[in-house]
Parts: structure tokens; sequence; C-alpha cells
């Protein structure tokens, strides 16, 4: 239990505490009950605000958008709108992997998100793209960052170099060679520009 005087009680106190949860010990430790334990109240004691463990999500949701800016998405420069939203994006989410993945799985349906998707489409089709080509390069970026979230190089290579073993001599040589604390850093940003730069221009362009 918490000590000190108990917090009012209030939806972003509320998506405060479960995002705890989900970082401390990941989605399956993320129910009401847990987020009033947290509160040091009864769990009845949100039901006033919010009414199940998805709500509290939508409310995660926009706790950690709420980090970003999305006034970057007006740069006159579309390439250079994406990228620094991106950047920015990403740093939010980082710093909640296991928020990263659920909410990655989740329907786009709270206010920060639609805004969002909708504000970066308005920034492409201002540039030329078609609405349906900006949707397509908008849901790129997105799985470029959620992507470089959730499967970082850390989890994906855990043994090291030479516990791969002669078999995997060219896999474990190319781990040998990388800075595990940069490369999540450097793939991610040299991705998004590959794929930023491969598009070409508008076709009314």
């Amino acid at each position: 239990m918490n000590s000190g005087p108990r917090p009012v009680l209030t939806r972003t106190v509320i998506a405060a505490t479960a995002l705890a949860v989900l970082d401390e010990r990941g989605e399956e430790a993320l129910t009401l009950r847990e987020v009033a334990r947290g509160l040091d109240v009864k769990a009845s004691s949100l039901y006033n605000h919010v009414r199940s463990k998805s709500e509290i999500l939508d409310l995660v949701t926009e706790l950690i958008s709420s980090e970003v800016d999305l006034t970057l998405l007006h740069d006159q420069n579309w390439r250079e709108a994406l990228r620094g939203f991106a950047g920015v994006y990403r740093k939010a989410f980082l710093a909640h992997p296991n928020a990263a993945a659920v909410i990655a799985r989740r329907a786009v349906n709270t206010p920060s998100s639609l805004r969002y998707y909708s504000t970066a489409v308005e920034t492409l089709t201002k540039a030329g793209w078609s609405r349906a080509q900006a949707l397509e390069i908008v849901l790129a970026v997105d799985y470029i960052v959620m992507g470089s979230i959730i499967v970082p190089f850390s989890t994906g290579f855990v043994a090291a170099p030479h516990e791969y073993g002669p078999e995997y001599a060219p896999l474990a040589d190319a781990i040998a060679a990388v800075d595990p604390a940069t490369i999540d850093d450097r793939v991610f940003a040299s991705t998004l520009d590959r794929y930023l730069a491969g598009l070409g221009e508008p076709d009314g362009q």
C-alpha cells in the first residue's frame, strides 16, 4: 500500500497508475483491482471514473500521446514533418515498451490517435499525395516506429556472440561487430530515412 495522503482520483491519476503497473509488470498484471491497489483505494472507487480495462488502456494511450507534439506535422516539408514527428512519437512510447506492445494491437479509437492519423494524412495530401497513398505512408511510418520499440535488438539477440556456435558464425560475427547500446536508434533512423527517401515525390509534382 502507498504511504502518505491518498491522491484525488481523476482519470489522469488512474491512467498514470495503470501505466506504472504496465511498465513494471506487463499487461497480464493490469486489472482494475491492481490499479486500485496502487492508488490505495477500493476497486469500487474506480467505477466513478472508468468502467473497464479497455477504458483504462484508452486513458493510458492518451497519457503517453500527450507527450507528442502534433504541430511537428505542420512542417512545410512533408518528409521533415514525418521524420520529426516519428522521432518524438518513438521517444514517448519507447519509455513504455510494455504499454506500446499493448496499444499497437488495439483499435485506433482514442482522440489523440485519431488526431495524429488525420493530421498526418492532411499534411501528405496537401503535399500532393492521394488520400490512399497518404494513409499507406502514415501506416508505414507507424510500423517503423512501433516495430523498433516492440522488437528491439536487446530482446532478439540475448546470447553472447560466441554462444551461437560455428553453424551461425556469420550472424555471431555481425552481432559482435555492432554496438548494442546504439543499434536500435541507428536502425530506426536509417530505416525511416531510406523509406522516406525511396517514396520519391507525389505524382502531382
